[in-house]
């Protein structure tokens, strides 16, 4: 009994000393890694700048299964991204600033815009921009201007832009949703009334004064704006004072008169030779004195798809490029980079039995460089039965003095593209 008992006491003894208190035992769960961005989930910075700016990004598959972004702007024309990212393309230049050599009073200079023949003041020191937002506006700057700065857009190629003449502006303002915040009282600019609109300074946005006021077909708009409390009105009246249209200014210089589509006489076909693309099977008919050339090589997504028609000899001459595809096909019809100009709106040319619009190219010094044609605002694709077209009439060279599209030259080229028939 004695020796169970010292067994009992001996088995208690040694599980006390194997119970020692412990801490409970911690289960660790891995940390899930981190996700680091790849280079399949980054943003493409050309894309996203595209789209930041207001434009169109369209990706497109090249035959050999390689894809490219193009950013597309609102007047048809376009740029491969990375190029506009890059700032080697950009959309066509509403204007090109002419200063005079020498400053006005106080150390001011003059700005004029030969294209609209408008003109205003600034201080010499300022520097004039052309902002990337869709209304290209002018934008003009200096230390010496304070917390002010100013803004001058004035689009041709957008709609709401575009009010008829003697139309009551604060109704087409209304219309297309251009109100400003608070409507103050009228002012006088350029010997036109502007209406007035302020928004004021918030926590989110400085404070502005936008003016609105139309001319020839053209609406303005001016702002300016105030990034501190402080605004300097004896400055802002000034240059909105000094702003003012040459009398005898139109939509573009005196020296090349802006060309209306000409009436287009059926029998002028008779000795014509015509055209029949073997693909596709649109025809169109041109003199015996012109060829067509189907570009297959130099451009591999444009391979098959575009036609170069000049005269025989070519140089120094115009020139019609088409371009085309099926409905719903990606191929591009647009050229990446314009240049120097501002498109105008002018008038309609019958195109495989529909009306088409014209815009015109028009160079700061007033020639006519281009002739776009668009099916209708907002769609710059010519479609006509199953197929798209994308049509400009070029002059030599790029606002090459001297060569302009117009007469006979005009008259010549809109037959041939008027004569375009599809299947």
């Amino acid at each position: 009994m004695k020796i169970r008992s010292l067994l009992v006491l001996f088995c208690l003894l040694v599980t006390g000393c194997i119970q020692i208190t412990t801490s409970p035992t911690a289960v660790i769960t891995p940390e899930s890694p981190t996700s680091q961005p790849t280079l399949e989930t980054l943003p493409n910075p050309a894309s996203a700048f595209c789209e930041q700016q207001g434009y169109k990004l369209e990706i497109r598959t090249a035959p050999d299964g390689s894809q490219a972004g193009v950013c597309i702007f609102p007047n048809g024309s376009e740029c491969d991204e990375w190029a506009y990212f890059r700032g080697e393309c950009v959309p066509a230049s509403m204007e090109t600033p002419t200063i005079s050599p020498e400053s006005d009073n106080n150390g001011w200079a003059t700005y004029t815009n030969d294209v609209l023949g408008y003109s205003f003041q600034y201080p010499a020191d300022a520097q004039i921009t052309t902002n990337d937002d869709p209304l290209m506006s002018l934008y003009i700057s200096s230390p010496g201007m304070g917390s002010e700065t100013w803004g001058i857009a004035h689009p041709a190629d957008r709609a709401e832009y575009r009010p008829a003449e003697g139309v009551d502006l604060l109704q087409w303002l209304t219309d297309h949703y251009l109100l400003g915040e608070v409507r103050l009282a009228d002012e006088q600019v350029a010997g036109t009334t502007a209406i007035h609109f302020r928004h004021e300074r918030s926590p989110q946005s400085y404070a502005n004064d936008m003016y609105y006021f139309a001319r020839n077909g053209q609406l303005y708009l001016v702002t300016i704006g105030h990034s501190s409390d402080i605004e300097d009105w004896e400055l802002n009246n000034r240059f909105l004072q000094s702003f003012q249209f040459e009398e005898s200014a139109s939509n573009a210089s005196t020296s090349t008169p802006i060309p209306t589509a000409l009436p287009i006489d059926p029998t002028a076909y008779q000795d014509w030779m015509t055209y029949t693309n073997s693909i596709y099977n649109f025809t169109i008919r041109l003199p015996d004195d012109w060829i067509v050339e189907e570009q297959n090589t130099s451009d591999p997504l444009l391979s098959g798809h575009a036609l170069t028609l000049h005269p025989i000899d070519e140089s120094n001459k115009e020139s019609i490029r088409i371009t085309f595809r099926q409905v719903g096909d990606e191929t591009p019809l647009w050229p990446t980079g314009v240049g120097d100009g501002e498109f105008v709106p002018q008038g309609t040319l019958d195109i495989a039995g529909k009306p088409a619009q014209r815009v015109l190219l028009v160079c700061p010094t007033g020639e006519v460089t281009e002739i776009w044609y668009h099916d209708g605002e907002g769609q710059p694709e010519i479609t006509r039965g199953n197929l798209e077209f994308g049509i400009i009439f070029n002059a030599f060279g790029h606002c090459e003095p001297g060569y302009s599209l117009g007469g006979e030259v005009q008259q010549l080229g809109e037959m041939i593209i008027s004569s375009l028939k599809v299947p």
